[in-house]
C-alpha cells in the first residue's frame, strides 16, 4: 500500500490534544469523538454520558476541561511497545485505584487486597495496558467529584468509558512518540465540525 504523503512529515511535539466531539454520529448514535493533535487527529472514545462540568462518581461522564498527563502506568507485556516521556511505572498484580469516596485514599494508587471501594489496574481486558493519569481531580481534590480520568486503550469498535479519553492501541503506538512530557488532554464541551486535517489509518468510522 503506498503511503500517504501526510507520513513523511516530521512533526513537532504535541503539547496539547484536543477532543472533539463532532456533528457527526456513528452507528449507534454516538458522537464521533476525535483526539485533534493540529496535524493528525485520532479517533476515541468518551464516557457512556457524554461530557460535564459537573462530574460526580459514577456517572458515566467525561469531565470537560484541560488535564495534565501527571503520570504514565504500563503493562510490561502489554501491545505498546513505545514508551512515553516523563515518569512511569510498570503496573502489577495487585495494583489498584481507589474510588470509594468517603476514603482518604480517594483518587489515589493503592495496594490489593482492599476493603475499599476500587479499580483493579491489572485488566484482562488490556484496557489498562498504557494509561495516562490525567490531572483531574487529584492536584486539588473534592471527595465524590470523580476518580480514575486516564487516557488509555480501547478496541477497535470504540465502546463507550467509564468517563476517561480512549484510543485504540495502534493509534496509542503513533501518539506516545508525538507527545512531550506532560502534555495536556484538552476536553471541550461543544460540538463541532473538525477540520480538513489527515486522520490516522490505524482509527476506524
Amino acid at each position: 500500500m503506498q503511503r500517504s504523503k501526510h507520513e513523511y512529515v516530521r512533526l513537532k511535539p504535541v503539547g496539547i490534544l484536543r477532543v472533539v466531539r463532532t456533528v457527526a454520529t456513528a452507528s449507534d448514535g454516538r458522537a464521533l469523538c476525535f483526539l485533534d493533535t493540529g496535524f493528525w487527529r485520532f479517533r476515541c472514545s468518551l464516557g457512556r454520558s457524554g461530557v460535564t462540568r459537573a462530574k460526580r462518581e459514577g456517572d458515566g461522564c467525561t469531565p470537560i476541561g484541560r488535564f495534565e498527563m501527571l503520570e504514565w502506568r504500563l503493562r510490561s507485556e502489554g501491545k505498546v511497545v513505545r514508551r512515553p516521556l516523563g515518569r512511569r511505572r510498570v503496573i502489577r498484580p495487585l495494583d489498584g485505584w481507589c474510588d470509594d469516596p468517603r476514603s482518604g485514599s480517594y483518587n489515589t494508587q493503592i495496594g490489593l487486597p482492599s476493603r475499599l471501594s476500587h479499580e483493579n489496574m491489572w485488566r484482562a481486558d488490556n484496557k489498562y495496558d498504557v494509561i495516562a493519569i490525567l490531572n483531574y481531580n487529584i492536584s486539588a481534590k473534592t471527595l465524590g467529584r470523580g476518580s480514575a480520568i486516564f487516557f488509555h486503550l480501547c478496541s477497535n469498535e470504540f465502546e463507550p468509558t467509564a468517563g476517561c479519553v480512549a484510543v485504540p492501541s495502534a493509534s496509542m503506538s503513533k501518539l506516545i512518540p508525538l507527545l512531550r512530557q506532560r502534555s495536556r488532554i484538552d476536553i471541550l464541551s461543544e460540538r463541532r465540525k473538525l477540520p480538513n486535517r489527515p486522520v490516522s489509518r490505524s482509527r476506524r468510522v
